[in-house]
């Protein structure tokens, strides 16, 4: 079997934001074999093939691979993104069109996307299942030009969303254009188990998102606190040997959101109808650990790093790195 594949996001290189030729420079100073933008807007924003080419041509001397993903495909905004009006001559539709052909000219053949936001899953006037149905109508009317241009767009198991609904909607699209993009620090958030989801999606994990998180208490809820690979509560070993057997690419990302986690909130397990009993119970019980065995002075220090996510770059590489060689 060949080696994994370890990327890098091209937001995680940095604390600010950073153009495309410096994102890839940085991108080899640190040793990745890629670097992944979140759409291939980021190389160009008006989708200058001659522009993209080169980036791509720079960053091939520097050994490293320029793959993308796809803008936010909820189905409310995605019509509305001023990206793919102006690539569509006001025409949404014509715009992703676009993007993906232009995204077909890279090297890879998966573009990761999100479908939402968190507030999305808590939207008091629109249900989140409602929103569910209608981005699998929208996936199904994206389905034929994703076989035009031979591209697959994986679903990011966001803070958004569960695994068992991304694995409902690759069912209902289809598993030729629709695959999964696992990050398990986001999975954390809706109390899912990133060793199960692993196993659950099966086949259809493209993608792995390497960073990690623990969960304590908090003013009364739980929120989730970014740390280095090793320091959280993230099965490390246990996703890895799930993944492994797909052959995924693997993308250090290293997330800035900030989340209170909301079992203890009205209406939040009813939310969640995947989430069984036992689940919750171990979960509750992993929070409680956590709080005791990091301590206040320790969960000061984390909270103050949160929006400073490069600082554990190097350490996050490292670890990543021994865990996908064991």
């Amino acid at each position: 079997m060949s080696p994994a594949k370890l990327g890098v996001h091209a937001s995680s290189l940095a604390d600010h934001r950073i153009d495309a030729p410096t994102a890839v420079i940085r991108a080899a100073d640190h040793r990745f074999a890629a670097c992944l933008f979140g759409s291939v807007f980021d190389l160009s924003p008006r989708l200058d093939v001659a522009r993209i080419a080169g980036i791509r041509a720079m960053a091939s001397d520097l050994g490293v691979e320029v793959a993308v993903g796809s803008v936010s495909l909820h189905p409310w905004r995605a019509s509305a993104d001023d990206r793919l009006l102006t690539a569509g001559d006001g025409d949404a539709l014509l715009g992703v069109r676009r993007m993906l052909e232009v995204s077909a000219g890279l090297a890879g053949r998966e573009l990761l996307t999100i479908i939402g936001r968190i507030e999305d899953r808590y939207d008091r006037l629109v249900p989140w299942a409602e929103q569910l149905r209608a981005t699998a109508a929208m996936l199904r009317r994206l389905a034929p030009l994703l076989r035009d241009v031979g591209l697959k767009l994986l679903i990011k198991t966001h803070e958004e969303i569960t695994a068992d609904e991304v694995g409902r909607l690759i069912d209902q699209v289809g598993d030729d254009v629709v695959g999964a993009a696992v990050d398990p620090v986001n999975l954390l958030v809706n109390f899912d188990d990133p060793v199960r989801a692993v196993a659950m999606l099966g086949a259809a994990v493209a993608q792995v998102i390497i960073d990690d998180a623990v969960i304590i208490f908090a003013a009364g809820a739980a929120r989730r606190l970014l740390c280095a690979v090793g320091e959280g509560i993230v099965d490390w070993p246990g996703v890895i040997a799930g993944a492994r057997p797909r052959r995924p690419t693997w993308w250090v990302e290293l997330h800035r959101g900030q989340f209170t986690v909301g079992p203890f909130s009205s209406g939040w397990i009813e939310g969640h109808p995947d989430l069984t009993r036992g689940a919750l119970g171990t979960c509750v019980r992993q929070i409680s650990a956590s709080t005791s065995r990091l301590g206040a002075d320790r969960i000061r220090r984390l909270c103050a790093v949160q929006a400073r996510p490069a600082r554990r770059l190097t350490a996050t590489a490292a670890a990543a790195r021994e865990l996908l060689a064991s």
